[in-house]
């Protein structure tokens, strides 16, 4: 029995997939970056500490200092242990 051609590439219309469209599509999601709390401090300190001539560079997630690395937390208290660096009277 010869089969037309094109026949085995049609479904039946009982056998079509249906299309739920109550489901979200399935797509990447964006996640937005997390917000940095100290964000704000660690620009004061940087700034501080640079005009009270400490050279302060971003070393990936630490911060070199002087030829020192330092964490956030670190560079934040090197700021306000220094007496170079002086405080807006707004800031404390």
């Amino acid at each position: 029995m010869p089969v037309e051609p094109g026949a085995l590439s049609r479904r039946r219309p009982d056998r079509q997939f249906r299309l739920d469209l109550g489901d979200p599509p399935r797509t990447a999601r964006h996640r937005p970056a997390q917000h940095q709390c100290e964000a704000d401090a660690l620009y004061r300190a940087v700034q501080g500490l640079r005009a009270a001539g400490h050279r302060v560079y971003r070393c990936g997630a630490l911060h070199r200092v002087d030829e020192r690395l330092l964490t956030t937390a670190d560079l934040i208290r090197l700021r306000h242990a220094d007496p170079r660096c002086r405080q807006p009277e707004g800031e404390r």
